[in-house]
């Protein structure tokens, strides 16, 4: 049963989410991220919300097992619910704890997550808490999030971020204090010549050769017909650029 502050929804043919009205509900950001994701037998999302990148990944056969970290106990158990509604208890599992202490005794092959973008110190407050928590950087800084992803990974593993554009310098910087080197990178434009908003880093312990890639999401400034890009995002959660 459902309470006055949630409601479902049906993603595709596999998947029916519950979000709360107060918290983030399904996003680009998060689609893209989930889309943008490579194979790996043990992943880990850091900041899950109510589970829904990691859901994604595993009902497309990205993650074999999954452990999700969220710091808000009511996310945590929306987080949980998803997972047993869903029936992926045997493939992901939600912790309720804090990023930056988390360790769980393991180091993943996939580390991923989609940050709160913006400093604690700029703009008004969400008038929600658990949005507020999503969109400022209350409870860790991308500095945090690149520093954990780089605690939990594999020698030979990959984290994967979605984060602002206008930010880009600062994840660039949390990435080196980490010793964590980007290897590719997709901007998103929101149509042909428009100024990209958001862009999608993967980056490893090895030093490699950036690959830069770019994805259009509408047709144009006056046409908002999604790109086939963006018909393939939405509906089969493939990245193409």
């Amino acid at each position: 049963m459902l309470s006055p502050e949630e409601y479902r929804e049906r993603l595709n043919e596999r998947l029916t989410v519950i979000h709360r009205r107060d918290a983030v509900p399904t996003t680009t950001d998060a689609l893209l991220l989930a889309a943008f994701l490579e194979k790996a037998d043990t992943a880990c999302e850091l900041g899950a919300g109510g589970g829904l990148i990691s859901l994604l990944a595993a009902a497309r056969g990205r993650i074999g097992h999954g452990d999700l970290v969220e710091r808000e106990a009511v996310l945590h158990a929306l987080a949980v619910r998803n997972i047993r509604e869903n029936g992926l208890e045997g493939r992901l599992t939600a912790h309720l704890a804090d990023v930056r202490e988390f360790d769980a005794g393991r180091r993943y092959e996939a580390v991923f997550a989609n940050p709160p973008y913006r400093r604690a110190g700029e703009g008004r407050p969400a008038a929600a808490p658990l949005l507020d928590v999503a969109r400022f950087e209350r409870a860790g800084t991308i500095g945090d999030f690149c520093a954990a992803a780089a605690r939990l990974l594999s020698p030979t593993g990959s984290v994967s971020l979605v984060f602002p554009t206008a930010r880009r310098d600062d994840l660039w910087q949390a990435l080196r204090a980490a010793d964590l080197h980007p290897t590719e990178a997709v901007t998103v434009f929101p149509y042909p010549e428009g100024v990209p908003r958001l862009f999608l880093v993967r980056a490893g312990r090895i030093p490699r050769a950036l690959c830069e890639r770019t994805l259009t999401l509408t047709r144009d400034k006056n046409d908002r017909r999604p790109t086939e890009a963006a018909e393939a995002l939405y509906r089969d959660g493939v990245l193409l650029t």
